[in-house]
Protein backbone atom coordinates (compact mmCIF):
# COMPACT_ATOMS: atom_id res chain seq x y z
CA UNK A 1 0.00 0.00 0.00
CA UNK A 2 1.57 3.19 -1.06
CA UNK A 3 0.88 6.26 1.22
CA UNK A 4 0.36 10.33 -0.85
CA UNK A 5 3.07 12.28 0.67
CA UNK A 6 2.09 15.51 -0.59
CA UNK A 7 -1.19 14.89 1.70
CA UNK A 8 0.05 14.37 4.86
CA UNK A 9 3.55 16.18 4.62
CA UNK A 10 1.36 19.61 4.58
CA UNK A 11 -1.28 18.89 7.15
CA UNK A 12 -1.16 20.96 10.57
CA UNK A 13 1.46 23.37 9.32
CA UNK A 14 -0.07 25.96 11.12
CA UNK A 15 1.01 24.05 14.24
CA UNK A 16 4.04 23.99 15.79
CA UNK A 17 5.50 20.58 16.08
CA UNK A 18 8.14 18.17 17.13
CA UNK A 19 9.69 15.09 17.14
CA UNK A 20 12.51 13.36 19.11
CA UNK A 21 15.33 12.56 16.96
CA UNK A 22 17.83 9.31 17.42
CA UNK A 23 20.85 11.25 16.69
CA UNK A 24 23.65 12.49 18.81
CA UNK A 25 24.94 16.12 18.43
CA UNK A 26 27.92 18.13 19.30
CA UNK A 27 29.01 21.04 19.48
CA UNK A 28 32.49 22.51 19.73
CA UNK A 29 33.57 26.22 19.93
CA UNK A 30 37.38 27.21 19.68
CA UNK A 31 38.20 23.79 20.56
CA UNK A 32 36.24 23.39 23.69
CA UNK A 33 33.15 21.34 23.31
CA UNK A 34 29.90 23.31 24.53
CA UNK A 35 27.51 21.02 23.26
CA UNK A 36 26.83 17.37 24.04
CA UNK A 37 23.50 15.34 23.69
CA UNK A 38 21.39 12.80 23.12
CA UNK A 39 18.42 14.43 23.99
CA UNK A 40 17.85 16.73 21.01
CA UNK A 41 14.35 17.45 19.29
CA UNK A 42 13.38 18.40 16.05
CA UNK A 43 11.00 21.31 15.75
CA UNK A 44 8.91 22.09 12.78
CA UNK A 45 7.70 25.87 13.40
CA UNK A 46 4.56 27.12 11.71
CA UNK A 47 4.39 26.79 8.07
CA UNK A 48 7.95 25.87 7.63
CA UNK A 49 8.69 22.57 6.04
CA UNK A 50 12.54 22.32 7.51
CA UNK A 51 13.17 21.73 11.04
CA UNK A 52 15.44 23.21 13.66
CA UNK A 53 17.21 21.66 16.18
CA UNK A 54 16.00 22.56 19.97
CA UNK A 55 18.90 21.00 22.75
CA UNK A 56 18.40 21.02 26.14
CA UNK A 57 19.98 24.14 28.38
CA UNK A 58 23.25 22.97 29.91
CA UNK A 59 23.57 23.08 33.93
Amino acid sequence: MAIDLDEQWFQGLDELRFAATPKRLRAVLEGQTVMDTRDALLVYEPRRVVPWYAVPPVM
